[in-house]
């Protein structure tokens, strides 16, 4: 499971890095283990297991700030593309909400177009 470190606000943002330093420590530990003759080739195969699953942490990490910066990236572009379509439906020949009758109702559209612009 991958470490989670508060970044922005309230957002848990995974940390690649973080997520392997409990394994990289095993590793280390078990390498510990060369110290005596007789476990010295099972030191060796626990710190090669414990570095291998350091490195499929950290990706998993990688994978999930990956998924998350295109799900942001999604929103974004969505929420300026209902920017666009606010301000053609807003400002467009012809349409309902551009006429005198439909004032209040544009201006009340034109607020909300001004408040969501960057």
């Amino acid at each position: 499971m991958a470490t989670h470190a508060p970044s922005f606000g309230s957002l848990d943002l995974p940390r690649p890095g973080r997520a392997a330093l409990p394994l990289l420590a095993l590793a280390l530990v078990a390498l510990a283990l060369e110290a005596s003759p007789e476990l010295r080739l099972a030191g060796l195969a626990a710190a090669a297991c414990f570095v291998l699953a350091a490195a499929v942490r950290a990706e998993r990490a990688r994978a999930e700030l990956r998924a998350i910066r295109r799900s942001a990236d999604r929103l974004i572009l969505a929420s300026a593309r209902g920017v666009v379509l606010l301000r053609r439906l807003l400002r467009g020949p012809g349409s309902p909400l551009y006429d005198e009758h439909a004032g209040n109702l544009s201006r009340a559209f034109a607020r909300v177009l001004m408040e969501l612009e960057p």
